[in-house]
This record gives structure tokens, C-alpha cells and sequence, in this order.
């Protein structure tokens, strides 16, 4: 069965896509790191206000013609910062997204996918929270 996001998230299914780097990376580069979510921020706002633009300037990144890029586009929930930080958290909050990453692990050690899954904690360190003033 082929399916996307948002009928996904329907069901109450989180999928997503992540960037990640080093502890070394992100110690040494914070304001990379939050250069490029604020990059981030401002193309999702771009795709609220503009999606037939956006569709058309990512159709060629993609192979695909402009109204292929906007049905796929449509398939997908964007995040704007207000919304990944539920996700992410903040300084001195933690978000939903270490649990997330806890549950499936869980599953994926029910599935006999993996051994063994790390403590709720460890997704909580791993997760960079800095990232949103």
C-alpha cells in the first residue's frame, strides 16, 4: 500500500525527515544549525503563501512536472517553527518527538528489527533543543 503523511498522520502515525549532526558539529556550529532552521522556517511560510511557485522551483530538483510536485507537496505536512518545536522542545523543555523516537524503537524491538532500544533519556540528550529562540 503506498500512503503519505498527512493520511499517516490521520491515523495517528508521525512520520518525518530529520537533519542530523554531530555533538561535535553542534557545539562547535550552533549558529549554523539555527541559520538553517531559519532557512527552513522561511520556505515552509514560502510554500503557505506561494505553492504554486514553490511547486514549480521544486518540480526541477525533483524531475517532476510542476503539477506533480504540487499533488506531491499537498501529501505532506510542513512545519513551521511554532510547530517543531512541539516536537523538538526547547531549552529546558523537552518535546514529543524523544518519545516518538522511544515508541518505535520499542515496536522495532517487538519486530525483532533491532536488539535492544535506548532509554527515554537517551532520545532526550540526543535531541539538539537550542535551536529556537
Amino acid at each position: 500500500m503506498i500512503t503519505n503523511s498527512k493520511l499517516l498522520a490521520k491515523e495517528g502515525i508521525i512520520t518525518g525527515e530529520f537533519g542530523i549532526v554531530s555533538n561535535t558539529f553542534a557545539a562547535h556550529y550552533p549558529n549554523v544549525i539555527r541559520a538553517y532552521v531559519k532557512i527552513l522556517n522561511q520556505s515552509v511560510h514560502y510554500y503557505e503563501n506561494h505553492p504554486e511557485k514553490s511547486a514549480q522551483l521544486l518540480s526541477k530538483e525533483l524531475g517532476l512536472s510542476p503539477e506533480e510536485s504540487l499533488k506531491t507537496m499537498k501529501q505532506i505536512i510542513w512545519l513551521d517553527e511554532a510547530k517543531q518545536k512541539e516536537y523538538f522542545g526547547s531549552a529546558g523543555r523537552t518535546g514529543k518527538l524523544a518519545s516518538i523516537l522511544k515508541d518505535t524503537a520499542d515496536y522495532m524491538v517487538q519486530q525483532k528489527n533491532i536488539p535492544s532500544a535506548p532509554d527515554l533519556k537517551t532520545y532526550q540528550k540526543a535531541l539538539y533543543t537550542n535551536l529556537y529562540q
